[in-house]
């Protein structure tokens, strides 16, 4: 017998990124008016991410995005 099991009437869906696009608005919501120069897949200790490199007034910001959940692990200039 079965206890304690949740069922869902809709499929459960994580707010994870599924593609380059959304990881290119997110990062332009981080700093506003940059300039997307190149966006990476990577692996990190076994956890898929996405590296977005920008540039605003001369200035080069990296980005780094858990896809999983779409939280920014890293953030630096």
């Amino acid at each position: 017998m079965l206890t304690n099991v949740l069922c869902f009437s809709e499929p459960v869906l994580a707010k994870g990124i599924t593609s380059v696009k959304q990881v290119k608005k997110l990062a332009k919501k981080q700093v506003k008016g940059a300039s997307i120069l190149e966006v990476e897949r990577d692996y990190e200790d076994g956890v898929l991410v996405y590296e977005v490199r920008m540039l605003k007034s001369k200035k080069e910001y990296d980005l780094v995005y858990r896809a999983s959940d779409a939280k920014l692990v890293s953030y630096g200039w």
